[in-house]
């Protein structure tokens, strides 16, 4: 979420139900692994709900040497099954997304990485981690199980560390730099984000 003004003390207050936190606020140019990560948890989360397992709409080869085909009528059927036919507000958005190039070109990609069985490691985009997760412990593709695993998956990457020592350091700077000023000690405020900033450059040399 990025927010033009440069000061979150400067905000318009807002409803407490809409109300940004301080890891969603983008400020003075400064990065926002935090805010990025929870997108990139969210994204993953829809994109594997609306894709789902690929059983449900491959068609089986007709030939020996052919890979399993896209079959769109087939993924239609099986949302409708879901609860996500005709009348549903997602039904309109499904229809498009299976005419698309990019959803073809994901299903091609797949099969490819099922048919050389390629492995997919820790270090992937957390989209394929978690599918794979899904595939291997053959957990259905509901939304609870797809954001169980989406948080779980996102909460032991080996990034977590990193994350979690700049979004320290980064509300540390904040508050120090507060219009409303720093209710503690200055002095060890200071101390503190030095000692912040020096462990996010040693994890940030280990991980390199």
């Amino acid at each position: 979420v990025y927010i033009s003004s440069p000061v979150k003390d400067q905000l318009p207050r807002q409803d407490s139900r809409t109300a940004v936190t301080e890891d969603e606020i983008y400020t003075e140019g400064c990065q926002n692994e935090a805010g990025e990560e929870e997108a990139r948890v969210a994204f993953t989360t829809f994109f594997l709900c609306v894709y789902g397992n690929m059983k449900w709409y491959l068609s089986a080869p007709t030939a020996a040497g052919q890979t399993p085909r896209l079959d769109r009528d087939r993924f239609l059927q099986q949302k409708r099954g879901l609860g996500d036919g005709e009348g549903s507000p997602m039904f309109p958005l499904l229809q498009n997304i299976c005419q698309t190039q990019m959803f073809e070109q994901f299903v091609k990609a797949r099969v490819e990485e099922i048919r050389t069985r390629m492995p997919i490691s820790k270090d992937y985009s957390l989209f394929l981690v978690c599918a794979n997760y899904h595939r291997q412990h053959h957990i259905d593709f509901n939304v609870i199980n797809v954001r169980r695993v989406t948080r779980q998956v996102a909460d032991a990457s080996p990034s977590r560390p990193l994350l979690k020592s700049s979004g320290n350091a980064r509300k540390m700077a904040m508050a120090i730099t507060s219009n409303k000023g720093y209710e503690g000690d200055q002095g060890k405020g200071v101390a503190q984000l030095v000692e912040y900033c020096h462990e996010y450059s040693v994890l940030m040399d280990v991980m390199s």
